[in-house]
């Protein structure tokens, strides 16, 4: 198969000629599903490109408490952050979600690439800082919002993902890892909300049957 590169964000406005060179510093890696790809506090070796699967990018609590900050699919990068940094070190652990396939970058040849491009270093620029919005958005919730509520706003924000059937990707173990919180908390919610008419289950899916209420609850109107 054929791998289009310009379908990575970070590559898609570039120059012929700038993709090519980035091409030629790149390594395609196949991984198997569950699958560590890098830990925290390790040397930062380089930077990831997902060409196909998920990979979760997390963080791990001194008491195993496990934070899911972000599922990123196709076009997505991770490990962006510490190639810039005096003493670079992985900021978190990134583990495959199912089979995926990864374009690898080192650190060092990273640096040379932006030294020399002015429009990837523009590129890496507004990437990371929408990804630090994401990043602001996520720490907000945690911190202030009740779990019925993040959890309100996670449905929503998968279903304009994948279509009306939210969650379809994320065991009730996935989701209470991304929003902070244990699985029965969130079985017990999924299940309130499903008694309220708000989502139904159909198969390994949850599909949203009143998003205007569900919105309301995101947004903390009810």
């Amino acid at each position: 198969m054929k791998i289009d590169y310009a379908e990575i964000g970070l590559f898609r406005d570039l120059p012929d000629e700038v993709l090519a060179e980035v091409i030629e510093c790149a390594q395609v890696k196949h991984m198997d599903a569950d699958a560590p790809v890098i830990w925290a506090g390790d040397e930062c070796e380089a930077v990831y490109f997902i060409l196909a699967g998920r990979v979760d990018i997390s963080r791990l609590s001194a008491q195993g408490r496990e934070q899911v900050l972000e599922r990123l699919g196709p076009g997505e990068a991770f490990n962006l952050v510490p190639v810039f940094q005096r003493n670079p070190l992985n900021p978190a652990d990134a583990k495959t979600v199912g089979p995926a396939e990864l374009l690898c970058i080192e650190r060092k040849e990273f640096l040379r690439l932006m030294g020399c491009h002015p429009q990837l270093t523009r590129a890496l620029a507004a990437y990371l800082a929408g990804r630090l919005s994401n990043m602001v958005d996520l720490a907000e919730r945690l911190a202030l919002f009740p779990v019925r509520q993040r959890l309100a706003a996670f449905l929503i924000n998968q279903a304009d993902a994948v279509g009306k059937d939210a969650a379809q990707q994320w065991t009730q173990e996935d989701i209470a890892r991304r929003l902070g919180t244990v699985r029965d908390v969130v079985g017990r919610a999924l299940r309130r909300f499903e008694q309220e008419g708000l989502i139904r289950f159909q198969r390994q899916r949850i599909q949203l049957l009143d998003r205007e209420r569900l919105q309301s609850l995101a947004d903390g109107r009810e």
